[in-house]
């Protein structure tokens, strides 16, 4: 879609898709400065991570070439599973 709300051929640009997620941001009321293009590819990652979707797939839609690249976005999304402090009460 361009500016004006218009559907065209072709792809978008990095700039579109970040100019998109800060103007989506700001309309929910978060802060666009935290959040742009590459927060979508991260929390895709997290999330699929998360669902238990094996790697070479995750790697096979976002194009990571190294495993060790998409195994930090992977630590962030299980960062809280089976954490020590879960179930004890604090």
């Amino acid at each position: 879609m361009d500016r004006h709300g218009n559907v065209v051929n072709g792809s978008l640009t990095p700039q579109s898709v970040r100019l998109i997620v800060k103007d989506c941001c700001e309309k929910v009321g978060l802060n666009p400065g935290k959040y742009g293009a590459h927060s979508l590819r991260s929390g895709f990652c997290s999330t699929a991570a998360k669902a238990g979707k094996a790697e070479h797939l995750i790697m096979k839609q976002t194009g990571h070439k190294r495993s060790h690249s998409l195994q930090r976005y992977i630590k962030k999304a299980n960062l809280f599973d089976d954490n020590a402090a879960s179930g004890i009460g604090l």
